[in-house]
């Protein structure tokens, strides 16, 4: 008897796992303070289900604004041209970013290499005849030369990253809000 009924505890067990696992897999939305869409598996009190069961890629895309019934109005001709040239600017300055940022790393490698050398051989080598120097303070001509190279990456990524921001800012003026394919890359 004592069988059975662990029997039917774990058949109910599993059912009832089965019935939580596919509950899950709806897919709901809601609209924030600022009228963006969002979506997700758990249900909240601002959200509805949207008919959509764990596939992502047939979930509504959001444009712009709404046409007054909550549903995305599509962009104006002028709107997509705008936005599709500033996220053009906005991939050129990403890249360009991300070449200075590899800049700076690799100045920044160079630079912990020569320190390391200048520490190592400020212990003295066997070309010395073991005899040190007080000298490791001092920097060679190339590390200063790096370090100078290093602050002028440096300046040139807070130039981009600022350059950065400001198109953020005029796109969100632009559109009236920040776009739903804005990411920031800082």
């Amino acid at each position: 008897m004592a069988a059975v009924v662990m029997r039917w505890v774990a058949t109910a067990a599993i059912l009832l796992g089965a019935a939580r696992l596919a509950a899950a897999q709806d897919i709901y939305q809601w609209r924030d303070k600022a009228g963006n869409v969002h979506f997700s598996n758990v249900p909240t009190s601002q959200s509805e289900p949207t008919g959509l069961r764990d596939d992502p890629s047939e979930a509504p895309q959001e444009t712009g604004g709404t046409d007054g019934t909550g549903q995305a109005a599509a962009p104006s001709d002028e709107d997509a041209a705008y936005a599709n040239d500033a996220s053009n600017r906005r991939s050129a300055l990403e890249r360009q970013l991300r070449a200075a940022e590899r800049q700076v790393k690799d100045i920044d490698t160079k630079l912990a290499a020569l320190a390391r050398a200048r520490t190592r051989n400020a212990q003295g080598s066997a070309a010395t005849g073991g005899v040190g120097t007080q000298a490791t303070g001092v920097q060679s001509d190339e590390e200063l030369a790096l370090a100078e190279e290093r602050v002028k990456a440096a300046k040139q990524v807070e130039a981009l990253k600022a350059s950065y921001d400001q198109l953020h800012d005029e796109v969100s003026a632009h559109l009236g809000a920040s776009p739903d394919w804005w990411i920031n890359a800082h």
